[in-house]
């Protein structure tokens, strides 16, 4: 079948970490033997901003304005200026339907990820009889709450009956809480599917299993243990609470590295508090890590943490894929009490309450000191997240398609 994935976010190169796992859903459709066509957001005023690294893959881009998806992101961007940010996305937004309507005709079956502008935009363009599902992954929900369209989009989803997918169920709350009346609310609950983005988890395990190294991090560095923030440096990832708990550790723990891989706006802020840390611990960050290498660090750290807050407006993450990549590569991870991420079983995860530095200090210190109960929970959570692998998920994402005559 030609299939066809419209999106916002997709990486621009092999190793581009923004729109991953979009990379993730493009590779189960091209395995299980479809060929794709990826719509999606350019990087740049202008085209050509994207390689076309997946064999298989064609690749259409709609102009967009810098920064308005990369980067930092669209909700950080809307949150930073709402006039000209909503300007630049009402452009954008038409651009990506009459790409959409374009190119839909010659598709078989398609996927949208992010409701708006995406989804949106196929629920105009998509001829009728084309099966599709639309994937809402949180900051979407968050936008499409503050226009005041979440029951516009869902009688739209309902009328094209496209198939409808939550990466977590507070982002399905958030989206239903916000349908009216009460029987669209009930319809759309009870056809929708919770679904966290997947992970591979072969190439995560043959990072564990020491097949990557990582000299750069670890060349002439005490063994210490490492503390890993692995993500974008923008206010919802709750960085700088990582940060000032770091700086409530107890000088007997001795010898603590923390690194804080990502690029984002807040870099240049966060490195200032990071100066503030006491020795023993060290705090660096290292900018955005891709690839081989990204994974290598991930392997190598002895604690992941997702230290993600609700920001201005309610907004707050999905499913944070990162977490599941830790559990993958066998990396226990403490994570907030927040979104998706509080649907997580206590046996795979600790959960600490968002926003609370000295609630994540006393975590921090109950795991730096207990190795052993930290093998036990990365142990769990690796038989666990195997549910999560894309041969699984791809196949469910499939499963949602409507049956055509």
């Amino acid at each position: 079948m030609r299939v066809g994935l419209i999106t916002t976010s997709y990486p621009r190169v092999a190793d581009d970490p923004a729109g991953s796992f979009v990379a993730g859903h493009v590779d189960w459709l091209l395995r299980a033997g479809h060929s794709v066509e990826v719509l999606c957001a350019g990087a740049g005023p202008r085209r050509g901003s994207h390689q076309v690294w997946q064999p298989g893959v064609e690749l259409v881009e709609v102009p967009a304005p810098p920064g308005l998806f990369y980067d930092g992101g669209a909700p950080e961007r809307l949150d930073a200026s709402a006039v000209r940010g909503g300007l630049d996305a009402a452009r954008f937004s038409r651009a990506l339907w009459l790409a959409a309507r374009r190119r839909a005709r010659s598709w078989d079956a398609a996927f949208a990820h992010w409701l708006v502008p995406c989804a949106a935009a196929l629920a105009m363009a998509a001829p009728p009889r084309l099966p599709w599902v639309a994937i809402a992954h949180s900051g979407d929900v968050h936008l499409l709450r503050r226009l005041g369209l979440t029951t516009p989009l869902a009688l739209a989803l309902e009328r094209r009956a496209a198939g409808l997918a939550f990466v977590s169920a507070d982002v399905r709350e958030r989206f239903s809480g916000g349908v009216w009346p009460l029987r669209l609310r009930r319809r759309l609950q009870a056809r929708a599917q919770v679904t966290p983005m997947g992970v591979d988890v072969a190439r995560l395990r043959a990072a564990a299993a020491g097949d990557l190294d990582l000299d750069e991090i670890d060349a002439g560095a005490e063994r210490a243990p490492l503390v890993l923030f692995l993500g974008r440096l923008v206010a919802v990832k709750g960085v700088d609470v990582l940060i000032d708990a770091i700086c409530q550790l107890p000088a007997a723990l001795g010898p603590v590295r923390v690194v804080i891989a990502g690029a984002g706006p807040l870099r240049e802020a966060l490195e200032a508090r990071a100066a503030r840390a006491p020795a023993p611990v060290s705090v660096e960050l290292i900018g955005e890590v891709r690839g081989r290498a990204r994974d290598a660090l991930l392997a190598r750290a002895d604690l992941l943490v997702m230290p993600s807050v609700a920001v201005a407006g309610g907004r707050r993450e999905g499913m944070p894929v990162t977490v599941l990549e830790a559990m993958a590569a066998g990396v226990p991870a403490i994570v907030s009490r927040v979104g998706g991420l509080a649907e997580l079983p206590g046996a795979i995860v600790r959960h600490v309450e968002p926003g609370d530095p000295a609630a994540l200090a006393r975590e921090l210190t109950r795991c730096l000191r207990d190795p052993g109960a930290r093998q036990r929970q990365a142990a769990t959570a690796a038989g666990w997240v195997e549910r999560y692998d894309w041969g699984l998920v791809g196949a469910r994402l499939w499963s949602l398609l409507p049956a055509t005559e």
